[in-house]
């Protein structure tokens, strides 16, 4: 009894670092940050959060890379981006790379969290997690009803779709019988219509779908790539379209992809090695979409890596939908239509991404050996 009760609280105590570093983000959207608290803090939580799961846990740990081979292609977009500074020497690759290096801090120490402490101690973690990320959604969305603080940039509909679907996902997954199955898809989808984050809520409207896909193909390294061709091309056909409908359907998304498609093309050298801006000056807008705005920023060629990075991060044959294919499927359809930028950052979509694409592999073992 007193062993599960450490264990539990050891736990707890990790997912309370995890929310810390993660949340304070947001906190900081209500009450400002003068003196910038947040990119100070949020490294130092994080790598506390690793040392007390290397140190909680350390009777567990076993080094594993080849589960995470896929991470070369993340180090290759900062090994680019240094060639380009080297060979171009141009003041926006500085800029370039000082963004990737940064990005690169949070990724390897988040390979490091992987690598030294055991998978199903993080899924755990992780789960645990999605129940906070719940709770601060629907508390912000009944805080933001009332009038206590206003929507932002940072606070918004998006912002507490996706706090509250990866909770309803994993409800979801983990349950067997059919008819709880059903109630807490319905539930959750008014919970999620509510919020009024579409992109969150078609993603969640459509995971049966993809459940069914998944299991029917058995691969999904293919239906992930299927994923990434199909977003991707219905993103440029979109752009092209110039019709009423998907302008209205779309939010006007159409015609922000059509500016960043355009500027990404406007000349060879742009289109290869990226513009080395995140916000175009015609637009008031990100681009809504991370795929496009990588490629403007970084180009094809980092873009590229990254979609090598999501394609190769998936298990390649498997007949078991984990919770973490759910996350990764949430991840990739929220970055259709929403920019995560940078693509890694202790914001709550950046990170449920990067970690479930550094657990996917090892996923099915993980689930079957949960804490």
């Amino acid at each position: 009894m007193h062993k599960i009760l450490y264990l539990h609280a050891k736990l707890w105590l990790l997912t309370l670092l995890l929310s810390s570093v993660t949340f304070f983000s947001y906190y900081t959207g209500v009450t400002g940050d003068p003196l910038g608290l947040y990119w100070k803090l949020s490294p130092v939580l994080y790598l506390v959060f690793l040392a007390m799961g290397i140190l909680l846990f350390r009777d567990k740990i076993e080094v594993h890379f080849k589960n995470q081979w896929h991470s070369l292609f993340i180090f290759s977009i900062t090994l680019l981006n240094l060639l380009m500074v080297m060979y171009f020497g141009l003041p926006k690759y500085y800029y370039v790379l000082g963004t990737s290096i940064s990005q690169l801090v949070i990724f390897i120490i988040s390979l490091l969290l992987f690598l030294l402490v055991k998978p199903n101690v993080l899924n755990t973690v992780l789960n645990r997690y999605y129940f906070v990320a719940f709770v601060i959604g629907i508390s912000f969305l009944f805080l933001t009803e009332k009038g206590y603080f206003g929507r932002n940039e940072v606070l918004n509909s998006n912002t507490w779709g996706l706090f509250v679907a990866p909770f309803l996902i994993y409800l979801f997954i983990k349950q067997k019988r059919v008819m709880t199955k059903a109630l807490i898809y319905i539930v959750g989808f008014i919970l999620l219509y509510l919020t009024g984050a579409r992109t969150t809520l078609s993603a969640f409207a459509t995971l049966p779908l993809f459940i069914f896909l998944f299991k029917k193909l058995k691969r999904p390294r293919m239906i992930y790539t299927l994923l990434l061709a199909f977003g991707l091309l219905f993103i440029y056909l979109s752009a092209y379209a110039d019709n009423a409908l998907l302008y209205e359907l779309l939010s006007t998304r159409d015609r922000i992809w059509l500016a960043y498609i355009e500027n990404s093309t406007a000349s060879f050298s742009t289109l290869i090695t990226g513009s080395g801006i995140w916000k175009i000056p015609s637009e008031n807008h990100e681009a809504h979409n991370t795929f496009l705005s990588l490629l403007n920023y970084n180009g094809l060629l980092a873009l590229l890596l990254y979609v090598g990075f999501i394609v190769f991060g998936m298990r390649r044959k498997s007949t078991n939908f984990t919770v973490s294919d759910g996350m990764v499927f949430l991840a990739v359809t929220f970055q259709f239509a929403e920019s995560n930028i940078p693509q890694f950052s202790y914001l709550f979509p950046s990170f449920i991404f990067l970690t479930n694409m550094l657990l996917n592999k090892q996923s099915e073992d993980v689930e079957m050996e949960d804490l």
